[in-house]
């Protein structure tokens, strides 16, 4: 709406329906002011397999984020940088036991992967710089495994407990 009053006019078209913000994991969204769009987390008829797709702010259709490379996963955002244009999503496999972390270029559409697992790769936190993330997995309650990964330097390198596959 306009600062004083207008008729309110839709961000997304009227076919589209979100996601409680409480039931999905991550951000159901983030604002990229730079960019002047929105990063949206949207599924396909309630299927809960939730796909990035971008919208302008002033309203539009969305469009997938990084193209048709997520199609066969379920994606949250685990952290973003609005600074620089930066978005961090973990990408559950629809096909097999397997989640990859990836560091995602808004700008240039580029994805960088981080780390992948059977058992998580949920990334925890990020540095200032994004050049540095850490990595969980997850057995059970208690039971997990911390990485480290570094811009460039290529598999995350193990800096807490036993690599769940190594039992």
């Amino acid at each position: 709406m306009k600062y004083g009053g207008s008729v309110p006019e839709p961000l997304l078209p009227p076919n589209i329906a979100l996601q409680n913000p409480h039931l999905i994991e991550g951000h159901p969204y983030y604002t990229f002011p730079d960019l002047d769009k929105i990063l949206i987390m949207i599924d396909k008829d309630g299927d809960e397999n939730y796909q990035p797709m971008l919208v302008s702010m002033s309203g539009s259709f969305p469009v997938p984020a990084f193209g048709d490379h997520f199609q066969s996963s379920r994606v949250f955002i685990s952290h973003c940088d609005p600074e620089h244009n930066l978005v961090y999503l973990n990408a559950e496999s629809l096909a097999e036991q397997n989640q990859i972390a990836y560091q995602g270029d808004l700008k240039t559409g580029k994805l960088t992967k981080i780390g992948e697992s059977k058992w998580g790769n949920k990334i925890s936190g990020v540095s200032e710089s994004d050049t540095r993330a850490i990595l969980i997995d997850k057995y059970s309650f208690g039971d997990h495994v911390l990485y480290l990964w570094k811009k460039g330097k290529g598999q995350p390198k193990r800096l807490y407990g036993i690599p769940i596959g190594s039992r």
